[in-house]
């Protein structure tokens, strides 16, 4: 009798019970140069390119530039969450492919390109700006999904 007991009451959690379907992911993401340090005198114009490159199948990112503000003398920094408007900054920014815009990047490499040029009106001011290169799911479906970014 228990184990009939047993049986009903299995059958019935695994019929209330409804698992959630998990995909699971794993990708790398490398980029060069991973620093990149700029100095501007009016008028001047410099051009950076970036390899990016993946160590499984293709990955879809969006680019976006993020203000950092220096935290202390140790190379710390605090990188504001909400991405700039590169008409806010007192240099003129071009990017291909532009920012805010999904683009896949596929094995094994893919450039992206970021040219800063400083007008001759433009006032002399420090500009701290991170690169911030934000995953999203290839696959439609996958609406819930959780990346951890690491750096190694």
């Amino acid at each position: 009798m228990k184990k009939i007991i047993l049986l009903i009451f299995s059958l019935l959690v695994c019929w209330y019970v409804n698992p959630t379907p998990v995909h699971a992911q794993s990708t790398t993401l490398t980029i060069s140069p991973p620093v990149v340090e700029l100095l501007l005198r009016p008028t001047q114009s410099v051009q950076t390119t970036f390899v990016l490159g993946t160590a499984g199948g293709s990955l879809q990112i969006v680019p976006e530039l993020h203000r950092v503000t220096p935290s202390d003398s140790q190379g710390h920094v605090t990188l504001d969450p909400h991405p700039v408007n590169p008409v806010d900054l007192p240099v003129v920014i071009a990017v291909d492919p532009p920012l805010g815009i999904p683009f896949m990047v596929t094995q094994p490499q893919t450039s992206f390109t970021l040219t800063i040029s400083a007008e001759s009106t433009d006032i002399p001011a420090d500009v701290y700006l991170a690169l911030v290169l934000r995953a999203v799911p290839t696959d439609p479906s996958l609406t819930d999904t959780v990346t951890t970014p690491a750096i190694s």
